[in-house]
């Protein structure tokens, strides 16, 4: 059974959280989000309790593990674009969410290597 955890990208403030430790729902939607992250050269700091967002559904993205690692035993996450290294027409893809990635773990249960490169939010010039 794949793990269930997600990293959460912060429009606000353009920058990753690493890892969130905490999600508060309200009414079926998210009230606030608890996590931590790498900011300032300080390694996962917490981030706290984030109600001063507003509304968080449209400032910070919730992207979820897809229960697969890539060659170099990183996670892979929505949102990541990963290269697959040994397809010469088929060298990059996107991981768009977690409900359409088939082709990806194609690739890595043949034992393909794919390798994260980046991801759509902070390397947006990889997608060019």
């Amino acid at each position: 059974m794949r793990e269930i955890k997600f990293v959460v990208w912060d429009k606000k403030n353009k920058r990753m959280w690493s890892e969130v430790t905490d999600i508060y729902w309200r009414d079926r939607k998210i009230a606030s989000i608890r996590g931590l992250t790498h900011y300032n050269d300080a390694d996962n700091q917490p981030i706290g309790l984030h109600e001063e967002y507003g509304d968080i559904e449209e400032t910070l993205i919730l992207l979820q593990y897809i229960g697969h690692k890539d060659k170099n035993e990183k996670e892979i996450y929505e949102g990541h674009i990963i290269r697959i290294n040994d397809e010469p027409d088929y060298n990059c893809s996107v991981v768009e969410d977690i409900t359409n990635i088939q082709h990806i773990k194609g690739f890595i249960e043949r034992n393909r290597p794919v390798e994260i490169i980046g991801n759509i939010y902070e390397n947006p010039e990889l997608l060019e």
